[in-house]
C-alpha cells in the first residue's frame, strides 16, 4: 500500500464505511467519484494514484470540508506518494508551510508535528563550536528551563563557554530567558529542517563533523549492518524505508528528562564501497 491509499482507507473507516464496496456504492459511485469500482479498489490498495483533480470528489464522498485537517492530510499524502518522501520533505513542504522560517512561535506550539525551518544565521550560531552545538542539543531536546551552572554541569563544560553559547543562541532566536539567568529552548520537541542552499555547504559540513565527533565519543547501544551487492538503480525504495524508520524514532522522543533518559544519536547510512562492473562477455567461438 502507498501512503495515499493508507490515508484514504483510514478516512473511509473514520467516515463509517466498513468496506470499500459500501463506500463506493453509498457515495453514488461513478457519478460522484468519476471512476469505476475496480479503479477505486486499485486506488485504495495502492496500485494506482488518481489525478489530483479527483481529490475534491473524494472529499465530497468522505464528507470532508475542503479546508479541514483531514482533507489536508489526504492532499499531503497524495503529494508524498506522487513525488516521493524526499522531494516532498525537502522541496514541497517548506514551500507549502505558512510559518515564518526560524520563528520561535513555530516550535512553541509543541508536539512531534511541529516543524521549524532553521535560517542560515541560526545554523551558523548552532555550529560555532562544540560548546554551542552541545548547548543547542541539550535545550532542543528538553522542554524545562536550565540555569547556566546546571547546564554546564550536565554537559561537563566550563560555565563561561556555556554562558557564551547561551547568549549567542538567545540572540539568534533559538532560546528564551524566562527568568534572569535561566534558559529554555524554543525548539524542544520540534522537527528541525536545515537550509539546503549552496551557500550553507561549509556550515552543514561543519555541523556534520560535530555530529561525527559526538557519535565517536559515545557508547554504541545497538548496531546492525552488512555488506551486499545491489543494483544502485533500485536503492531509491530502500532509502525511503530508511527515512521512514528514522522518522518513526520521533515517536520515542521525550522533552522531559528522567533517571534513565539519554541523548542518542540515531542514523541511517548507505556507503558505496566500490563500483562493480559485470565481467566482459566471452567471445563467440566460430566453428
Amino acid at each position: 500500500m502507498s501512503l495515499f491509499s493508507e490515508t484514504l482507507k483510514g478516512l473511509r473507516l473514520k467516515a463509517g464505511f466498513k468496506s470499500a464496496y459500501k463506500f463506493f456504492h453509498d457515495s453514488c459511485g461513478d457519478p460522484v467519484l468519476k471512476m469505476s469500482y475496480a479503479n477505486y479498489l486499485m486506488t485504495e490498495r495502492g496500485r494506482s494514484l488518481p489525478l489530483l483533480s479527483k481529490l475534491p470528489a473524494l472529499y465530497c464522498a468522505l464528507g470532508l470540508k475542503h479546508d479541514s485537517p483531514e482533507a489536508g492530510a489526504l492532499a499531503r499524502a497524495w503529494l508524498q506518494t506522487a513525488y516521493g518522501e524526499a522531494s516532498y520533505r525537502w522541496l514541497l513542504r517548506p514551500l507549502l508551510s505558512e510559518e515564518r522560517p526560524g520563528s520561535p512561535s513555530t516550535a512553541r506550539s509543541g508536539g512531534a508535528d511541529t516543524v521549524v525551518y532553521v535560517t542560515q544565521k541560526q545554523l551558523e550560531a548552532v555550529s560555532r563550536d562544540q560548546a554551542h552545538y552541545l548547548t543547542h542539543l541539550a535545550l532542543a531536546n528538553d522542554a524545562q528551563a536550565w540555569t547556566t551552572e546546571a547546564l554546564a554541569a550536565k554537559l561537563g563544560l566550563p560555565e563561561e563557554k556555556v554562558r557564551q553559547a547561551l547568549r549567542e543562541l538567545k540572540r539568534n532566536g533559538i532560546l528564551e530567558e524566562p527568568a534572569r539567568g535561566t534558559y529554555r529552548g524554543l525548539w524542544a520537541g520540534a522537527s528541525l529542517h536545515f537550509p539546503g542552499s549552496l551557500s550553507c555547504g561549509a556550515v552543514l559540513r561543519r555541523l556534520g563533523a560535530l555530529d561525527e565527533e559526538l557519535a565517536a565519543s559515545g557508547r554504541v547501544e545497538f548496531m546492525k549492518k552488512g555488506i551486499l551487492l545491489v543494483d544502485t538503480a533500485r536503492l531509491g525504495e530502500f532509502f525511503k524505508l530508511i527515512s521512514l524508520c528514522l522518522e518513526n524514532c520521533n515517536l520515542y522522543a521525550k522533552t522531559t528528562g528522567s533517571a534513565r533518559s539519554g541523548l542518542m544519536a540515531v542514523e541511517g547510512r548507505v556507503v558505496k564501497l566500490s563500483t562493480c562492473t559485470p565481467p566482459p562477455a566471452r567471445p563467440k567461438i566460430s566453428r
